[in-house]
């Protein structure tokens, strides 16, 4: 009897299980961090044509502005809808220093990040991209690496908008990235921020509400 009971327990808890991993994918596919399926190759999100347009339509949906052609990042910088990224000990950058720039927003959870991170962890938050210009989003395409080609408007990065940050994994422990999952995941739920987590960054577009 006792094994009887042993075996519906352990059945019970596969399927509990089951049951919450199927509904953390089918959360995360609809705006949330990345898991897995959906037609895309592997982890790397930024390969799934759809998801990157669910991205963009989030973005129009927000009124986020795109930098065009032509535009100088020195005008959105005047008009405060771009602040500088400065150096801080809980940030760490490869973003060249021309394109530290992202909105107010992005700014300030991005700062709320590197010291929650910096304080739980002791190391600086590695953060590889922010503003991009059409220019350099082009430039990136051609080495491969993204592929965000902005043919349309649904096709184009939306660190195009100042609105969007890439924190990297690459240092980052397992627990690390653990905690950094859970964090985003939850403000993802309170409807602050629309992540995507690729094989090599956290790629976190911050709404503007917040």
């Amino acid at each position: 009897m006792k094994r009887i009971a042993f075996v519906h327990l352990l059945f019970s808890l596969v399927f509990l299980v089951a049951s919450v991993v199927i509904v953390f994918h089918a959360e995360a596919r609809h705006g949330g961090i990345y898991i897995g399926g959906n037609g895309c190759r592997g982890r790397q999100m930024r390969t799934c044509r759809g998801r990157l347009e669910e991205h963009n339509r989030i973005a129009d949906e927000y009124g986020l502005q795109r930098i065009r052609p032509g535009e100088e990042v020195e005008e959105f910088v005047q008009s405060q809808r771009l602040v500088f990224v400065a150096d801080s000990p809980f940030l760490e950058f490869t973003a060249l220093e021309d394109y530290r720039y992202v909105t107010p927003y992005a700014h300030a959870l991005l700062t709320m990040l590197a010291y929650d991170y910096y304080h739980e962890f002791g190391k600086p938050l590695k953060v590889t991209s922010l503003l991009r210009t059409r220019e350099y989003q082009f430039t990136l395409v051609r080495r491969r690496i993204s592929d965000a080609d902005c043919r349309t408007e649904v096709r184009c990065s939306t660190h195009l908008t100042g609105a969007t940050f890439d924190i990297s994994k690459r240092a980052m422990s397992p627990k690390a990235q653990a905690w950094m999952r859970n964090i985003l995941f939850h403000l993802w739920q309170e409807g602050k921020i629309d992540p995507i987590e690729e094989r090599a960054a956290f790629h976190i577009m911050v709404l503007p509400e917040h």
